[in-house]
């Protein structure tokens, strides 16, 4: 109970009383953006992405590829070429949630369903 008792009171709200302390946050040091750092060789502080990244919601595909729509109509048929290699990078990708549930071929035999 004494140990209770402790932690509570070394949480404090924080110095108002008021909750946490965002002011500490904004005085922290901290590299901006396009600001200088003198960790890096190159003397910037913002990195350049790794090969291959794709930004975050930024378009991946034709907007058919992803809405499913073309001038607000649904699409007959899908956008994309379905290879043999884009089969096994989809089963790759998602072999280690929906492959258990469902066995590689989709019909639910896997031995973690009920039948």
């Amino acid at each position: 109970m004494l140990a209770l008792v402790l932690c509570a009171a070394a949480c404090g709200a924080g110095p108002d009383e008021g909750g946490f302390d965002f002011e500490r946050m904004r005085r922290q040091p901290k590299y901006l953006s396009y600001g200088e750092s003198r960790f890096f060789p190159d003397g910037r502080a913002m990195r350049v992405p790794p090969a291959g990244t794709v930004a975050y919601g930024g378009p991946v595909g034709p907007p058919a590829l992803a809405t499913g729509l073309e001038a607000g109509v649904p699409i007959a048929r899908i956008p994309l070429a379905v290879t043999p290699e884009l089969l096994e990078r989809g089963g790759s990708a998602s072999g280690s949630t929906a492959r258990p549930a469902t066995a590689c071929w989709g019909t639910g035999g896997a031995p973690s369903r009920a039948t």
